[in-house]
């Protein structure tokens, strides 16, 4: 968990706290003029929980969709910079996750994808790429995919014989 992993927990709970605060002073407060049973408080619980959860887990979602958009930013410019020719015939790189190590995909030009060569599949790019990244806050050697083709079902079906 890294430093703003940390904080949105912290803000999650935090939330969280302040909501079941708010909950306990109003049933300990309405209980008697309202008469909330057991069953209703059991009720109140069941329905803030979930939200409860929820929100840690949007925070969660969001939070990573960030990451992966500024670590995005960072290779498009470099790649804008280095590579213009290769991007208009629709080559790229795709950032799919950004833990403690970056996830990078090869990307192709009209559903072409993996096992088609990629111009930058070579150790000089992914070595000036890891320098890019390196200085610019994302520490350690990326991980490299590529983009798999995709087939339609009657390209299936030739593969299989059906």
């Amino acid at each position: 968990m890294d430093l703003n992993n940390f904080g949105y927990s912290i803000l999650a709970s935090v939330i969280a706290s302040t909501i079941i605060a708010i909950a306990a002073k109003f049933s300990l407060e309405q209980w008697k003029k309202i008469g909330i049973s057991l069953s209703g408080v059991l009720a109140i619980v069941a329905l803030v929980a979930p939200m409860v959860f929820m929100g840690i887990t949007i925070t969660e979602q969001v939070q990573k969709r960030i990451e992966i958009s500024k670590a995005q930013d960072v290779l498009d410019k470099y790649l804008r910079g280095h590579y213009p020719d290769d991007l208009k015939e629709g080559f790229n790189l795709d950032v799919l996750e950004v833990k403690s190590r970056i996830f990078i995909a090869f990307m192709y030009p009209e559903n072409q994808g993996y096992p088609n060569s990629h111009p930058w599949d070579k150790k000089e790019f992914t070595i000036n790429i890891q320098r890019y990244l390196n200085d610019n806050g994302y520490a350690g050697r990326p991980l490299w995919s590529f983009q798999m083709k995709t087939y339609s079902s009657e390209e299936l079906l030739q593969f299989t014989g059906g």
